[in-house]
């Protein structure tokens, strides 16, 4: 049996290794990438040629959007002109109490990416956090998020 479609949120390091792996995400499932990824992709395209190349193909896919990205509708994707199953989202959260009482920090990228996925995992979707950083993991891990 299949499983359900899931809400896929993506850490920076996915993207700056593979950029166009978002595409794949989108074939069966919605991909969220927060915000502060941007702020981080902008930090290091002097540095990566493929964060510059990431923040290229995000541009690509919100430039039709003629919506709100961040008010969690979330937009349609076509990739070579076949629309993929999933939606694009950029919504952040408000930092989540609970996280704070576990010691996640506002001041920290990371931590603002799991508040992301916990924040989504809380309202009742099927979510997985792709990172591939090991301590995000964890993090995400003891928060009961898929990761």
């Amino acid at each position: 049996m299949k499983e359900s479609k899931k809400m896929l949120v993506i850490d920076t390091n996915v993207l700056i290794n593979d950029p166009f792996a978002i595409y794949h995400f989108l074939q069966e499932n919605d991909v969220c990438v927060p915000p502060v990824v941007l702020t981080e992709l902008d930090g290091l395209k002097g540095r990566k040629s493929s964060a510059q190349d990431a923040i290229r193909l995000l541009e690509n896919i919100t430039s039709e959007s003629n919506g709100d990205l961040y008010d969690g509708n979330g937009i349609n994707v076509k990739y070579n002109n076949k629309n993929l199953i999933g939606k694009f989202y950029m919504k952040t959260f408000k930092f989540h109490s609970e996280l704070k009482k576990r010691s996640l920090n506002t001041g920290v990228n990371d931590d603002l990416i799991i508040n992301t996925a916990y924040c989504f995992k809380k309202s009742g979707l099927n979510v997985e956090l792709i990172t591939e950083d090991l301590n995000v993991r964890l993090k995400a891990r003891a928060l009961g998020i898929k990761s």
